[in-house]
This record gives structure tokens, sequence and C-alpha cells, in this order.
């Protein structure tokens, strides 16, 4: 049971740094361009 668990986890740990990694990938090629990717456009209010 605990080795399960230890594969979910790794598992689990892979796909959030595939995640990071096409996430940086993405904000390069929006910088490249002169955009911003995913912008914050709340702003904050008093």
């Amino acid at each position: 049971m605990a080795n399960q668990d230890a594969s979910a986890a790794d598992n689990e740990n892979h796909l959030i740094a595939e995640r990071r990694t096409k996430l940086a990938a993405r904000r390069e090629r929006a910088a490249e361009q002169g955009k911003v990717r995913f912008p914050m456009i709340f702003a904050a209010t008093a």
C-alpha cells in the first residue's frame, strides 16, 4: 500500500514538473513577442 502511495506521489510530481516546464516555455515565447503571459488584471483597491 505504501509503495502504491509513493508511486502516485511520484506520478503527480512528474505531472507538476511537466506543467511548470510548459508554462515557462509559454511565458518565454510571450516575452519574445513583447506580450505578458497571464497578466494580472485585477487592481488592488483600498
